[in-house]
């Protein structure tokens, strides 16, 4: 199998497992690539900067943070593969996943370098002199894995519920394993001032996009033509005027009567129904903002509805 798409400790539990059987793993298969003959290219998103404005906090501190923690652990060497981590450590965002600000990399930190294997077509100019002031070494992103087997009677921290069995298994044989949740994981947990002030600002404004909606569906619903997808799109449309607005933070979830039933339902061209000023609409969205994220769920009655519908709701 290809291991770089199977989790470290889901690749050891097979080995254990596999081992007894006297069977053994080939992890560097890419089996589908090999007869994948119209596999699109990996995302070539451009990378941005998050200013300190929406951080709270320059990359420069996170990292001097993150090098106290290795030390604590006598690491000299630590590997960051989840890219919200990446992102968060060095104050930088991208598109390369839908609705996820996120970045496709890998991380290496050592006592004096920081070493970053992504596609440096998405860099420009402003971007590589920034990374460059944090002592960041560029790399192409599939460098890692010539990298790391180089690392030699080295203290590696990971957390191998997150890093792939591909990585894990390129470690040299020299080297010690401290697997623990990655320290940027909690350390993005606890807001700064300025993260939960921007956060306060960005509920505000998704406010107001939901209470202009809001007033735009309770006031047309049975008097214009309406769909869940045409309602979908009025709800971005208001978001899209807000001040910092990036993009949906998740596909909205709008669902009329019985399709409000299933879970997360996503309408489609072929499910896409008229919504008429009866029963139930339910609505999960959020959006994406340079200050923070946000998530809101309403149902909405919009004309008669029966008794056994008030009761269950």
């Amino acid at each position: 199998f290809d291991g770089r798409v199977v989790g470290g400790l889901m690749g050891e539990e097979l080995q254990d497992r596999l081992a007894a059987k006297e069977i053994c793993i080939a992890c560097y298969e890419d089996l589908i690539g090999e007869i994948w003959e119209d596999r699109p290219e990996l995302p070539k998103e451009p990378v941005w900067i998050l200013e300190d404005k929406y951080a709270g906090k320059p990359a420069s501190e996170k990292i001097a943070d993150l090098r106290s923690t290795m030390a604590e652990k006598n690491a000299g060497v630590h590997i960051l593969t989840s890219l919200d981590d990446i992102i968060w450590l060095l104050n930088i965002r991208g598109n390369d996943v839908p609705c996820t600000p996120v970045v496709l990399s890998y991380l290496i930190v050592t006592r004096g370098e920081i070493l970053l294997f992504i596609n440096q077509e998405t860099l420009n100019e402003e971007v590589r002199t920034y990374l460059a002031g944090l002592g960041v070494k560029l790399y192409d992103y599939n460098d890692i894995y010539q990298v790391v087997p180089s690392f030699k009677n080295e203290t590696v921290m990971l957390e191998k519920a997150h890093v792939n069995y591909a990585v894990c298994q390129s470690l040299d044989n020299s080297v010690t394993v401290v697997d623990m949740m990655n320290p940027t994981s909690s350390a993005k947990a606890v807001k700064n001032p300025v993260e939960i002030e921007n956060m306060r600002k960005v509920h505000i404004k998704d406010g107001v996009a939901m209470v202009k909606f809001m007033y735009w569906l309770k006031k047309n619903v049975g008097k214009i033509p309406m769909t869940e997808r045409s309602i979908s799109d009025h709800l971005e449309a208001e978001r899209k005027k807000q001040p910092d607005y990036v993009g949906l933070s998740f596909e909205t979830i709008c669902a009329y009567k019985d399709h409000a039933a299933m879970m997360h339902y996503q309408s489609t061209e072929e499910s896409d129904i008229a919504v008429t000023a009866e029963g139930m609409l339910l609505i999960d969205s959020g959006g994406q903002y340079y200050g923070g994220t946000t998530d809101v769920t309403r149902t909405f009655i919009l004309g008669p509805i029966s008794d056994e519908e008030r009761k269950y709701f």
